[in-house]
């Protein structure tokens, strides 16, 4: 006799990739004819970001800048100068299979950044870049949804899971004009911070609503004192992301991947124009019944079962933290410019949220007791928490942590720092079942029943109707009915009937 079996498929959120990539940067440069030399180097950095990543077949490809800032003080009249330089890199990562729902989780960091002074024209420059990648495919899971002969029964566990993924990235252009009091002689340094906090989803667009803060340093005319002006402007951007509606849960992110500056004549009018790369991802989740368990009240069955890695989002992360750090007894008494940077962020599930560790760098512009500008370097460990209410054990959270902006004051020769950082991402809760994908009946093995149409049983606190009824080849719905029981669990050790089907 056929089983009439039902079988349904579903999409399951796969990871596929989860690791680092290694790109090198060097870079010989010689400085144009009219800068003037170098006479000494104040401070150095690489900054990269990555402008667009995507995929083509079965390969991932990454596309970035790494924006060289050198600041040096010149050998013609002791002036502070800046010089920036893009490095352009590609990367290029093979995947296993090809996929058309792809959705990939990325940052970078520079590992390290030397720059040696060949001459007072020429600097070589070598680093290293480290991109962080998290790949994950929808996959398609067939898995049984009923059986409708008389006689199977089956047991149903409800899970949740993300059933759709989108994943988009995007670049647009932001416009600015700062005005500069007192005018400008020479820009140091443009800094753009650029932070999506909120999101609201339409049919098949999600609107998107953040802020830019833009910090200046300049120097004035006959003045080698930097200065700093800081403005913040909103900014906003529409993404078309086709299947997504209000269903869904967005998070959205902004990367400020290139800064043009411009000052008037009179240096009182900076124009700025900056590209930034949005990425979005919406997941929807919900709940299927996977069965779990069969058997049959009138043969022997057997069941073929598969392993499912369920994933669903537990809850959206868009908070604003403020994070106050202070480093004792420095060695200099006024700042004329500081910028921050959090990296190796690290979480620890607790049971009232997560705690992170991370570590912070602080790059500072300072005079020191000799009315020179220097550069102080520092890098500390620190500590914060995301307060979620998750029972979940096996939860996960993949944030990304954007500094806002920051304030800073010298009291009693301690360094006293306030960062205002956005954190934005998702947490996750991750579950591993055995669902039952097929099932076979043997009629020639038919069941040994009872000849009694009643049994009694006095079964275990916390027994479970399934496993009596499975164990006296009979039906849970049988049990229930003549028990009056409501829940699959038996909470008081009393007598059952135990009707024989």
């Amino acid at each position: 006799m056929e089983s009439n079996l039902s079988h349904e498929t579903i999409k399951i959120n796969q990871e596929i990739y989860n690791g680092t990539l290694e790109q090198p940067v060097e870079l010989e440069y010689q400085l144009p004819d009219y800068y003037p030399g170098i006479f000494k180097m104040l401070q150095f950095r690489l900054e990269p970001h990555i402008c667009s990543c995507r995929t083509s077949g079965d390969q991932i490809i990454i596309d970035g800048d790494a924006i060289m800032k050198l600041m040096y003080v010149d050998e013609e009249n002791g002036f502070i100068r800046t010089i920036n330089q893009n490095i352009p890199f590609s990367k290029t990562m093979k995947l296993k299979n090809e996929s058309e729902e792809t959705a990939i989780f990325y940052s970078i960091k520079t590992n390290y950044a030397n720059c040696r002074i060949v001459s007072p024209r020429k600097i070589d420059v070598k680093g290293s870049l480290t991109i962080s990648l998290k790949i994950q495919v929808q996959t398609d899971e067939m898995i049984l949804s009923n059986a409708s002969r008389e006689g199977i029964e089956l047991n149903r566990n409800s899970v949740s899971i993300i059933s759709d993924q989108i994943w988009i990235t995007r670049q647009f252009g932001i416009s600015e004009q700062v005005e500069l009091d007192p005018p400008a002689q020479e820009i140091l340094d443009v800094r753009i911070n650029a932070v999506a906090n909120e999101c609201k989803i339409i049919s098949n667009k999600a609107i998107t609503k953040g802020e830019a803060y833009i910090s200046v340093l300049y120097c004035s005319e006959n003045s080698n004192v930097p200065i700093v002006k800081n403005v913040t402007t909103e900014i906003s951007q529409i993404i078309d992301m086709p299947r997504i509606d209000e269903d869904f849960v967005c998070d959205v992110r902004y990367d400020v991947t290139s800064i043009d500056s411009n000052i008037n004549e009179n240096g009182s009018i900076l124009d700025l124009e900056a590209d930034v790369t949005v990425n979005g991802c919406a997941m929807l989740s919900k709940n299927i019944d996977l069965v779990t368990d069969a058997y049959s009240t009138e043969c022997e069955i057997k069941t073929t079962t598969k392993e499912i890695n369920s994933s669903s989002v537990k809850s959206l992360v868009n908070d604003t933290l403020v994070l106050n750090e202070t480093i004792e007894k420095v060695r200099f008494s006024d700042i004329y410019d500081m910028c921050v940077n959090i990296f190796d962020l690290s979480p620890k599930q607790e049971s009232d949220g997560f705690s992170f560790t991370a570590k912070l760098n602080i790059i500072a512009l300072v005079n020191s007791d000799d009315d020179i500008a220097e550069v102080y370097e520092k890098t500390i460990p620190i500590e914060f928490k995301l307060k979620k209410d998750i029972k979940n054990e096996n939860a996960t959270v993949d944030v990304d942590l954007t500094i806002m902006n920051i304030s800073y004051q010298i009291v009693n020769g301690n360094l006293e720092i306030k960062i205002y950082a956005h954190i934005g991402g998702f947490i996750f809760c991750n579950e591993k079942f055995a669902t039952v994908s097929d099932l076979i009946l043997d009629d020639t093995k038919p069941k040994e029943k009872s000849n009694s149409a009643l049994m009694l049983y006095y079964p275990e606190h916390g027994d479970s109707v399934w496993n009596i009824a499975k164990k006296f080849c009979t039906s849970t719905k049988a049990i229930m009915e003549a028990n009056d029981l409501e829940d699959d669990m038996v909470i008081n050790k009393v007598m059952l009937i135990i009707p024989i089907v």
